[in-house]
């Protein structure tokens, strides 16, 4: 009853047109199991409340991360961030993808890693940051060649704000992945950090 009193639950029910689930533990170093309950079993309690009283359209936000797990799933290899995040969102989001199939009205929607234009807003506790961080306290950058796909949640808010619009208007479609196109290169953020 996502921690509510049966009444409340019941009123909001009744009351609530349409759900954007964006909530999630978005941490990249927890395990499966630490994350289940909040990613994967509280995308199934969202799911349950949209079949409760009326029928509620269903916007849920995975992560390009469970695409990951999609390209291996027939190897025992770890590729990528193939951890206990991109395992829940994976497993929420086949939940979701099931759903559509029997023609629950939902969209899924892939992001990239997102990070706020607002630099005060970023938070020191996700990988991404904890990484850059390290780099400066230790004092020494990793000779890596990898791309950083960093979305700006601005950007992937409006997106996400006008398919539900167009989907209100019949342009239904049920996923959608929004990532940056132009993903940052390591060797750029090395250079950046060389002149600092």
């Amino acid at each position: 009853r996502l921690g509510l009193s049966p009444e409340s639950y019941s009123q909001l029910a009744r009351r609530v047109g349409s759900v954007f689930h964006c909530a999630a533990i978005d941490n990249f170093y927890l395990p499966y199991d630490v994350l289940k309950e909040t990613n994967a079993l509280g995308s199934v309690r969202l799911a349950q409340f949209c079949m409760e009283d009326t029928i509620k359209p269903l916007y849920y936000v995975s992560s390009c991360a469970a695409a990951l797990m999609d390209d291996n799933l027939m190897t025992t290899e770890t590729v990528g961030l193939v951890n206990g995040y991109a395992q829940t969102k994976f497993v929420a989001e086949r939940i979701v993808l099931g759903l559509i199939e029997k023609g629950f009205p939902a969209i899924n929607y892939r992001l990239g890693y997102l990070y706020s234009l607002e630099a005060d807003l970023a938070d020191k506790e996700e990988s991404f940051e904890t990484f850059l961080a390290s780099i400066f306290h230790l004092r020494c950058l990793p000779d890596i060649d990898i791309v950083f796909d960093l979305t700006p949640v601005e950007y992937a808010a409006k997106c996400i704000a006008k398919t539900g619009l167009e989907e209100r208007q019949g342009q239904r479609k049920s996923h959608y992945t929004f990532y940056n196109p132009v993903p940052l290169k390591w060797i750029d953020v090395t250079e950046h950090l060389l002149r600092l």
